[in-house]
């Protein structure tokens, strides 16, 4: 893929030289039965299964209970052949007259130390939609320069004529020379984000594919190994990431989404405040294309105008080529000035091999949900340890546009950037990787490590913190 500098600092994946309770267990009876408490009012004790009959002995400190060495309990024999939890656990001592009908040994119920299932989650109670602005005048598509026609020409024949072992990254071997080091801008310990799905179900969004999407993100996100990866960038300090309800957008059809709109999309939400309520100096609204629509960087809107000079994402006068997803682009991040505020925004294209035979964005996997779920991982993790790149593109002329970037590379890669240009196969970058919870799988791509000098995760411990 042909991207457009400066702007290779912000596309998602580069393409290529080829191409690119526990229940309760039978316990012997004491005489006892096990009572727990009501939530919010343990004064007043109910019969609750899953808990062990074991009185509490009253005052002093809590009893640790060691499954493999339990501590005697006064008044209590130990159970016979017991199943204890996974790990210890502690009795509490209990609160004063724990049971007003006079049992005079009550027992303490002991915490399951595994968690409830999740509540599943009403996605279609919380489809709140946002509505798009009416297209504007001015329409420039960005997509037809001759360049840019052969680029996606070249894109295209390679995928169609290449295994999926021959799909290659571009670049060099990994080495110390491309570590990431730390140039003094922001970069994000804690983060929020919202899906956003372009055209909602009226364009072929399904609510079981924005369910994979959002569950598989959230865990991708969220896992202990995976973020242990990322913790070097942080001085070895967890990380938090809080997924929020994700919206449809309702409006106009477009066929070709650009810089430029999706720039103009959140100037408008803004006017509209569908951001109201956010942090928006930590949340990413994400832009998910639905099958079909090309996206473009092209600073130009494609589909609507602004009024406002704020908007605009690049100084024209570095304006140079740009790129689309016919030639191998998966998405960016980006930001935008409004109104005396900096709002956050990423795009992912739907990444498919379609019926007609034309490859849009960069199908790894043969289901589209996984590779835009793996396109929005790297793009979140960018924008957690390089938010505001676009401020460093607004004026990339002046000596002082570096200090707005975090982690990047001497020659300007973002942590997603390096691992697709590590001489690797694609295959073996965009990858399913195990969760550390043993709940299943997830499709992400594979982050830049320092520690290794090249892709890396999941890991069971934290790397040692990257020098900045």
């Amino acid at each position: 893929m042909r991207l457009r500098p400066p702007h290779w600092m912000t596309a998602c994946l580069v393409a290529v030289s080829c191409l690119v309770s526990a229940g309760c267990n039978s316990y012997p009876r004491n005489g006892s039965t096990p009572i727990g408490y009501a939530p919010g009012n343990p004064q007043y004790g109910y019969p609750q299964p899953g808990y062990l009959p074991i009185s509490n002995p009253g005052g002093g400190l809590p009893i640790v209970w060691v499954p493999s060495n339990p501590a005697p309990v006064p008044g209590n024999p130990s159970p016979t052949n017991p199943q204890p939890p996974d790990q210890p656990v502690v009795l509490k001592p209990v609160p004063p007259n724990p049971d007003p009908g006079g049992n005079p040994n009550p027992t303490v119920p002991i915490s399951n130390p595994k968690p409830n299932p999740p509540t599943p989650i009403d996605y279609r109670a919380k489809w709140v939609p946002w509505t798009l602005p009416p297209v504007g005048a001015a329409v420039a598509t960005g997509v037809n320069s001759p360049n840019q026609v052969a680029a996606a020409e070249e894109f295209q024949e390679a995928v169609a004529t290449a295994s999926d072992s021959e799909l290659q990254v571009d670049g060099s071997s990994s080495s110390p020379a491309q570590d990431l080091r730390w140039r003094g801008g922001k970069i994000l310990q804690n983060l929020s984000y919202v899906n956003l799905y372009l055209g909602g179900e009226a364009a072929g969004w399904t609510l079981n594919e924005v369910e994979k999407i959002d569950t598989s993100l959230e865990a991708a996100l969220t896992d202990l190994h995976l973020n242990h990866v990322l913790m070097q960038y942080f001085d070895n300090q967890p990380i938090g990431t809080a997924a929020l309800a994700s919206h449809p957008l309702t409006g106009p059809s477009p066929q070709v989404v650009s810089r430029g709109d999706l720039q103009h999309y959140m100037q408008h939400f803004a006017d509209k405040g569908y951001l109201n309520g956010f942090d928006l100096n930590s949340t990413i609204f994400n832009f998910l294309l639905p099958s079909g629509i090309i996206l473009s960087d092209a600073d130009q809107p494609a589909n609507a105008s602004s009024s406002s000079p704020e908007y605009a994402g690049t100084n024209q006068s570095v304006q140079a080529e740009t790129s689309d997803s016919t030639a191998g682009l998966g998405g960016y991040h980006g930001s935008i000035r409004y109104k005396g505020r900096t709002l956050y925004y990423s795009v992912e294209v739907y990444s498919e091999r379609r019926a007609d035979g034309l490859v849009n964005g960069i199908p790894v996997f043969p289901e589209p949900w996984k590779n835009i779920c793996a396109t929005l991982y790297h793009q979140v993790c960018e924008f957690r340890t390089d938010p505001d790149v676009e401020d460093a593109l607004r004026d990339p002329l002046s000596p002082n546009a570096e200090r707005f970037l975090g982690w990047t590379s001497d020659v300007g890669e973002e942590i997603g950037d390096y691992p697709l240009r590590s001489g690797v196969a694609l295959k073996d970058v965009v990858i399913e990787v195990p969760l550390a919870n043993g709940q299943g799988m997830v499709p992400i791509q594979l982050n830049y490590s320092n520690a290794v000098h090249g892709p890396q995760g999941p890991i069971p411990a934290p790397n040692p913190p990257a020098v900045r």
